[in-house]
């Protein structure tokens, strides 16, 4: 019994994957279609390459956000995270935590 309660509160502690939890997009923040790409847009902020950076948009690799729009958060970034998973009209999109706001249980 002890190994189970363990074993269950483990899983609730690290699991990344948040259900049924939505949360609203902020104005000009950026949400790309992958992980690896929203690294990418990230370096080109730091590095101030905003050739690159426009390049992501122009290609639909990476979007920037309207302010207001519903989401539901699918890998919360935890306490520590600093991206998050979201679906927005079906489609997956990865993002930083503050491109939202409003997290909430649905």
């Amino acid at each position: 019994m002890k190994k189970a309660v363990m074993s269950i509160i483990f899983i609730f502690v690290f699991t990344p994957t948040v259900f049924g939890m939505s949360a609203t997009t902020v104005e000009n923040g950026c949400a790309c279609l992958s992980e690896t790409w929203l690294n990418d847009m990230t370096q080109f902020v730091i590095s101030k390459d905003m050739k690159s950076f426009e390049a992501y948009v122009k290609t639909n690799k990476c979007i920037i956000l309207k302010s207001g729009l519903k989401v539901t958060v699918t890998k919360s970034p935890g306490m520590f995270g600093g991206k998050v998973e979201f679906v927005y009209n079906g489609i997956k999109f990865w993002a930083t935590r503050e491109s939202l706001t409003n997290y909430s249980a649905e």
